[in-house]
């Protein structure tokens, strides 16, 4: 890949980890990391990304601890690195975190709120509905893409009912 494609590419994947909060500089090392055809040390990757060890070290830590890249070996006093996922893959694994710490607490909340009288009352519940819907998705995403189950016509009916959206009330 012609170097500045290359920057472009860690560039454009930067901005996916800074919008997935794992931050631009863990995203440029993924980018880094999803462009080799083999594992990398720390210090290559530091060359490649154009960040020092420490900052190279810290993304390492947050790309490990959200099940995107592994350690693969240990040559001397060098650890290597390598992408445990391809990048579909580690998409589909960020999507599922970012449900389960982010959609599933706000839908969570909602519930406990439901039925109360008030103002807002009936937002609640559009909004109940609204995020239920979307968890069908998620559910229709996550098998279809990242699971090999296989969907029965039922099942595929049912999430299509529960996604379709409803006419709202004024």
């Amino acid at each position: 890949m012609k170097t500045e494609a290359k920057k472009e590419f860690y560039h454009r994947v930067s901005q996916i980890g800074k919008a997935w909060g794992l931050g631009e500089p863990a995203g440029r090392i993924w980018g880094v990391l999803l462009l080799s055809d083999k594992p990398l040390a720390q210090r290559e990757v530091a060359e490649e990304a154009g960040y020092s060890l420490g900052l190279v070290s810290t993304s390492i830590r947050i790309l490990d601890s959200k099940g995107v890249i592994a350690l693969a070996d240990t040559k001397g006093r060098e650890k290597q690195y390598y992408l445990q996922e391809s990048f579909f893959g580690s998409f589909g694994l960020l999507f599922r975190q970012f449900v389960e710490l982010s959609v599933r607490p706000m839908l969570q909340l909602l519930e406990e709120n439901k039925g109360v009288k008030g103002e807002s009352g009936k937002k609640v519940d559009q909004l109940i509905d609204d995020y239920n819907r979307l968890m069908s998705v998620f559910e229709l995403m996550n098998t279809v893409f990242f699971t090999d189950t296989e969907l029965s016509d039922d099942k595929l009916k049912t999430l299509r009912r529960k996604v379709k959206p409803r006419a709202r009330k004024s």
